[in-house]
């Protein structure tokens, strides 16, 4: 697993990696290497191929986004932790009425990634969101927004503590009051180094211990392996990424068995149709 504590920041809409969010956060997470770059929010491809070769060159092991750049932090497939800052979860909506400027391309690319960062593969085919993702993501916000709030939302989504069916209990601390999401009151949607240096601290400890008994499982996983025989029901215990590999192998092949079943039902009804006019011919 990479490093945690190497961090790429993803600013918001106007920022730069000159932000004063990207300083806070260099000053509250001292003992990290925070990495941050200039992102053009409104090139969606382009942006998310940008945070791809940050995180392969710098073997980035967390994500900080805030705002407009939460949403591009959110929409990563797998891996690393992410933590959102007054996160804007359906921009597609909300930067229209912050820049009319923006491209009606760019408002269609973000309406399609929406459609698919908060949906599972087995609702959605293009779906992306997993349990483990769900139990390495954590938000903060502002109670006090003066632009928008999707913290309801969030909640709904990622959940307020760890909640993962046993088979990916991966890397879950045996801390149940452990939150995913930090509320801080009078805060607006720009927040300062006080108000976010504790729950910052806060989730950042939790993606360390995460990653920790993480480590400690793929450790394990890597020195032996099981044989398992077609209809054995086992709970694999399995490193977070594996854990989404093996969640995502599921949800496909639950699908193809459906779309299948749904073929026969077709052919069936299809059949019984023909025979039922036939016999009505006679």
């Amino acid at each position: 697993m990479a490093n945690v504590k190497n961090i790429l920041y993803v600013h918001g809409l106007g920022g730069s990696k000159e932000s004063t969010t990207c300083k806070n956060l260099r000053e509250i997470l001292r003992d990290c290497t925070i990495f941050a770059d200039d992102f053009d929010l409104f090139d969606v491809a382009g942006t998310q191929k940008k945070i791809e070769d940050l995180i392969a060159e710098h073997d980035i092991g967390t994500l900080i986004g805030s705002s407009f750049g939460a949403f591009y932090v959110l929409a990563r497939k797998a891996l690393p932790f992410r933590i959102v800052i007054n996160p804007c979860m359906k921009p597609s909506i909300e930067i229209p009425k912050l820049d009319p400027s923006i491209p009606e391309k760019t408002v269609e690319d973000l309406q399609k990634l929406e459609a698919a960062i908060y949906v599972t593969p087995e609702k959605n085919e293009n779906g992306i969101f997993t349990s483990v993702m769900k139990t390495t993501t954590f938000g903060i916000f502002g109670l006090c927004d003066e632009l928008f709030s999707y913290r309801d939302f969030f909640e709904k989504k990622y959940g307020r503590k760890f909640e993962i069916p046993i088979v990916f209990t991966t890397g879950c601390p045996n801390d149940n009051s452990a939150s995913h999401i930090f509320n801080v009151e009078g805060a607006g949607h720009k927040m300062t180094k006080d108000q976010l240096s504790y729950p910052v601290l806060k989730a950042f400890e939790s993606v360390k211990k995460l990653a920790n008994a993480d480590d400690k499982i793929r450790k394990n996983y890597e020195t032996f392996s099981i044989e398992v025989k077609l209809g054995e029901c086992v709970d694999p215990i399995l490193p977070l990424e594996e854990a989404d590999n093996f969640e995502r192998h599921i949800l496909e092949r639950k699908n193809r068995q459906e779309r299948h079943l749904n073929r026969i039902r077709n052919l069936r009804k299809y059949i019984e149709d023909s025979d039922e006019a036939n016999m009505e011919e006679k």
